[in-house]
């Protein structure tokens, strides 16, 4: 945050956020500060998955496609309860360009 002035002068090709749940609420300064950071596209890194409300979830994505994620109330009218299986695939097929997940494997071995 007390970079952000510097930082904000330079277009950046790329703008790589570590601990990008941080930027959940788009009220908050860190999320107003680095959406001003002028960029081509940005990179959100999280381990921490989503947990609280589809409105989160809107952030990060107008965050870091403000074109395409520029309604709260559009995305939250169509995602907000995800009360039946198609607003579920229906977001699915929204968030498949956007998300890459890792998944850790179970492994398991045979002890002789």
């Amino acid at each position: 945050m007390k970079d952000v002035n510097v930082l904000s002068k330079i277009k950046w090709k790329a703008l790589i956020v570590d601990e990008a749940h941080r930027l959940k609420n788009d009220q908050s300064r860190l999320f107003r500060e680095l959406a001003n950071v002028p960029r081509d596209f940005c990179l959100l890194l999280t381990g921490t998955p989503l947990q609280n409300s589809t409105e989160e979830l809107w952030s990060l994505l107008n965050f870091s496609d403000p074109a395409v994620f520029a309604s709260k109330d559009e995305f939250v009218a169509k995602f907000g309860q995800l009360s039946d299986a198609k607003q579920v695939s229906d977001l699915h097929s929204v968030l498949k360009p956007y998300l890459l997940r890792r998944v850790k494997e179970v492994s398991t071995y045979a002890v002789s």
